[in-house]
């Protein structure tokens, strides 16, 4: 039968209580989770029960799924008079859960100061204790310190002696962890204790580093009082000016710079606070860096410069900013491209405008020899290039491999601006392959820019310096709605290469079977040889590919 209890005045039965509370709280409650009536009621504060149950031998050891006893299930819910109950009777405070956590780490964690006292006092050995990753109670603490609750825990704790020294399994101290809260007197309190305060982490990254990248000042000038070293770097070569760079801190990075940091280091890969600036996006930062001597003319890695990479992310007020101060409008990386061709291979439609009337050079090419707009057409970024041919840019310049956009347009399907450009740009003009704009859309599949091609005069039967035509090159990909095109317009199923390699062949030996089926039926002969003396049949035996030579030795 049910035991009876008092709680708060009133007779309750205890089955009925807890049923209730499962009721009311769900799954959290659940019976899966192994809670034992003590345990449950030291979670839900009821003192009554808890002491009636201590009274009936209720045992303090039993723990649900997680490991916590009663005596962490009170001190998580902050019920300190339980905590104190089930002290009396001798609950083990040692106790630690599948994390690892004591009761005196899970009050730290939480804040609850009172608990905190009650358990130092009972055990002050427990100060230092570590939870599964080597967390000890005050880096618990010191992660949430920005709390009223959470700082008076670390002062009790540095109070019974706790060790600021210590690292978890990540390499972090306390002071580390502190680094997201602006305490002064408590990190002073923590400062005076460190052994070394240009300790580092597992990552190389010390306190200041920290303070650095979470733009806390006020560690950042207490640190830097106590000889930090303001430069230091972490196992990326970042300083710890970088790092507020990077994250946007700029009075963080203005305090560094006070305290000495050095303007114009560079990481591993040769990127100084500057670029790191920029990259965040914060106007505010890099100005702070330009006024006190970063060089806005430094490459980094791969000759990459600080408008280069605004422009390249589309941060258009630093643009000006670095403009304003003499950047270089028209410089370039090592592959020769300028500001203006990485903002139109992202699709920076204002960020090239802006370029544009800054003075950026409409037309000028990288090292492979392709503009802006040949550019934005390969990136499908027909927004900038709608703008670039507003701006009258040179449909005609061919890069190094003879290819003009038009080539790259038919290429990549943008149909659009095939038709623009039809009227600026010669079809018939050929690359150094030999190919011309129709034999790249038909080698890529792009139909509608084959048939507006044709219809412009564009010549079915051109050949490039392979030999291949249209339908070979079709043929090659599977394309087969453009050789359904092809051969309407009479073009012969039996065209061949240099080496005679018909479009059959080409298709059987990639295995395009219903490629294979449409050109038999359009009589592509089965029985031709290529110059090695090779059939279509041979072609796909030799791949591996079985439906096809079936399917060509039952036509044969």
């Amino acid at each position: 039968m049910s035991s009876i209890v008092k709680y708060k005045g009133k007779r309750h039965n205890s089955a009925r209580i807890r049923l209730s509370l499962r009721i009311l709280y769900g799954t959290i409650r659940s019976p899966y989770l192994n809670l034992t009536n003590l345990t449950f009621c030291s979670l839900m504060g009821l003192e009554s029960c808890v002491r009636y149950l201590l009274q009936k031998d209720a045992r303090t050891e039993d723990k649900d799924i997680f490991g916590d006893t009663a005596l962490l299930a009170a001190t998580r819910s902050n019920h300190s008079n339980i905590v104190s109950l089930l002290l009396k009777f001798d609950a083990n405070v040692r106790h630690r859960n599948i994390f690892g956590m004591t009761a005196l780490m899970v009050a730290s964690c939480e804040g609850h100061g009172r608990i905190v006292k009650i358990l130092l006092d009972r055990n002050a050995e427990l100060v230092d204790d570590v939870d599964t990753e080597q967390n000890s109670s005050l880096m618990l603490a010191a992660r949430k310190c920005s709390t009223k609750e959470h700082a008076e825990v670390m002062k009790l704790l540095l109070d019974k002696g706790a060790n600021v020294n210590l690292k978890n399994k990540y390499g972090r101290t306390a002071l580390m962890l502190m680094s997201l809260h602006e305490l002064p007197e408590l990190t002073k309190t923590v400062v005076q204790r460190v052994f070394d305060v240009d300790d580092t982490d597992a990552e190389g990254n010390s306190a200041l580093s920290w303070a650095a990248k979470k733009g806390n000042v006020t560690m950042i000038e207490i640190l830097s009082e106590s000889n930090a070293n303001v430069n230091i770097r972490n196992a990326k070569g970042m300083t710890p000016l970088m790092l507020s760079s990077l994250n946007g801190k700029e009075k963080a990075a203005f305090c560094l710079i006070k305290c000495g940091a050095l303007v114009n280091e560079e990481d591993k890969k040769k990127k100084t606070a500057l670029f790191c600036a920029v990259k965040n996006g914060s106007p505010e930062t890099v100005k702070t860096l330009i006024l006190n001597g970063a060089d806005v003319h430094t490459q980094h890695k791969e000759g990459v410069t600080a408008i280069m990479l605004a422009s390249e992310l589309g941060h258009q007020k630093i643009i000006t900013l670095l403009i304003y101060y003499k950047a270089w409008v028209n410089g370039k990386d090592d592959k020769g491209k300028t500001p203006l061709i990485k903002a139109a291979c992202k699709g920076h439609v204002q960020t090239v405008q802006l370029l544009l009337e800054k003075g950026a050079f409409l037309d000028e090419t990288c090292s492979q020899g392709k503009s802006a707009f040949m550019w934005s057409i390969e990136k499908g970024q027909q927004s900038v290039a709608q703008s670039l041919l507003e701006y009258g840019t040179d449909c005609n310049i061919a890069d190094i491999s003879g290819k003009t956009a038009l080539h790259i347009a038919a290429s990549s399907g943008a149909t659009r601006f095939c038709k623009l450009m039809l009227r600026q740009t010669d079809q018939t003009q050929r690359d150094h392959r030999g190919m011309t704009p129709l034999l790249y859309a038909a080698l890529k599949g792009n139909l509608e820019i084959v048939s507006y091609l044709y219809d412009n005069g564009s010549e079915l039967n051109a050949r490039n310096k392979e030999g291949d035509t249209a339908l070979t090159l079709a043929s090659l990909n599977g394309h087969n709605k453009v050789i359904s095109f092809l051969l309407s317009k009479r073009i012969d199923p039996n065209e061949c290469d240099n080496k005679r390699v018909t479009a059959l062949m080409k298709a059987s030996k990639a295995g395009h079977l219903k490629t294979v089926q449409l050109l038999v039926k359009k009589k592509a002969n089965i029985k031709a040889t290529d110059e090695l003396g090779n059939t279509a049949i041979s072609m796909a035996s030799k791949e591996g590919k079985t439906q096809v030579k079936s399917f060509l030795i039952e036509q044969f």
